[in-house]
């Protein structure tokens, strides 16, 4: 019966898919208590002193305007947006769906694990860095999916492997928690092909060492464990773009 309702389900239409996904997991989060608990664009912005910086570069390909452009779009969305103790930053309930009709642009995408485009593509890259802040603040990730693929080599990575937030809206989201006694915000901004992430507390805040320990499995395959303070948090395998 389950294997009939899945493949009763992959025949609908896309667009009945990613309604029955975002229906399903509004239920969820109502159910759960979480709905309350979420930060949204109603939510209050207010310039916070700056604690410490994530800085990346945007590296320079035949999709970066339309990139840039996104991350931009969707910055506006979460610059200076309180999250208050107790309170989740939802990438997915403050940026929404990007589509055109909204303003975003074709870029690059993984989907499926294959490199390919689609509207809000390198959205991501904001995605992994508010994921690396959370990380470094001892804040407790309630959502996160790694990508399946490593698309870069230790020459042109700008991250660390294992840093990484991928998000579909309806599908995959990135979440975390204000578990500390203060206030908190990101400010984000650009200069010239690099993108900054300032993550801002009311009160001083030590940012934790993070670890990011590679293993490899084969010439295609290698595993991420991520470590904070020491302590195991994920651990991740990572398929190899091979030339």
């Amino acid at each position: 019966m389950k294997h009939l309702i899945r493949h009763a389900a992959r025949q609908l239409p896309d667009p009945i898919k990613l309604s029955i996904r975002v229906g399903w997991r509004w239920l969820r989060d109502q159910l759960t208590g979480t709905t309350r608990q979420l930060v949204t664009t109603a939510g209050r912005r207010q310039v916070l002193p700056r604690r410490w910086s994530i800085q990346q570069p945007i590296l320079p390909g035949p999709h970066t305007a339309a990139k840039q452009h996104n991350l931009q779009l969707a910055a506006q969305l979460i610059r200076h947006r309180l999250i208050l103790p107790g309170q989740i930053f939802s990438f997915s309930t403050l940026i929404g769906q990007p589509t055109a009709a909204r303003g975003y642009q074709a870029g690059r995408m993984l989907i499926n694990g294959q490199v390919s485009t689609s509207v809000g593509g390198g959205l991501c890259q904001l995605s992994g860095m508010l994921y690396l802040a959370a990380l470094q603040a001892g804040l407790a990730i309630v959502e996160r999916h790694p990508h399946s693929l490593d698309i870069y080599t230790e020459t042109n990575r700008f991250a660390p492997l294992g840093a990484d937030a991928t998000v579909v809206y309806g599908h995959k989201d990135l979440r975390f928690q204000n578990t500390g006694e203060t206030a908190i915000c990101f400010d984000i901004e650009w200069k010239e092909n690099t993108i900054s992430i300032h993550f801002c507390s009311a009160a001083p805040w030590t940012p934790h060492t993070i670890e990011f320990l590679q293993t490899s499995i084969s010439p295609e395959r290698v595993n991420v464990q991520t470590h904070r303070a020491g302590n195991l948090l994920f651990s991740n395998e990572y398929r190899r773009l091979l030339p």
